[in-house]
């Protein structure tokens, strides 16, 4: 699966897969030419380290606040030469995430379904509302476990 980010708050407001995944390339692009000996002298040594410790830093600065913004995600799937894609607005509600649809195969919902969404929506909200502590607790707790596995893959 290929996940695909685009920001649908303002550049500053929203965190992007996209930057997190070019920084963690140029991280390892400079930790590539330092053990090729292409950074030569010691200074240089020294300056290639504090690049990629300043690169993983906002690294796992932005990877921590990623559950502050909402994004828009593209989901898409080859299968037998077939490419399909979904999208969805990924929002915060009461502590974990929520995965609205926006479009299927690249076409916006239609009005019909996007009004059953905005339903649906609805009463995920009021449901997270309504629940007991250790539902809530378990939800969150399960979406924070997924996240760390994420968070160690990238990080």
């Amino acid at each position: 699966m290929d996940r695909q980010a685009h920001c649908i708050l303002p550049k500053a407001k929203c965190i992007q897969t996209t930057v997190l995944v070019v920084r963690r390339m140029f991280c390892l692009l400079a930790l590539t030419l330092c053990n090729l000996g292409l950074a030569g002298t010691p200074s240089s040594v020294e300056h290639a380290n504090r690049i990629v410790v300043s690169a993983t830093q906002a690294l796992t600065n932005d990877w921590a606040a990623d559950p502050l913004f909402a994004c828009i995600e593209r989901d898409e799937v080859q299968k037998g030469g077939k490419t399909t894609s979904k999208a969805f607005e990924v929002l915060m509600i009461d502590g974990s995430d929520y995965r609205f649809p926006l479009a299927s195969d690249d076409q916006p919902l239609a009005p019909s379904r996007r009004k059953v969404e905005l339903v649906r929506l609805r009463e995920e909200v009021q449901r997270r509302r309504n629940q007991s502590p250790a539902a809530r607790r378990s939800r969150i707790d399960t979406w924070k476990r997924q996240r760390a596995e994420t968070g160690e893959l990238l990080l």
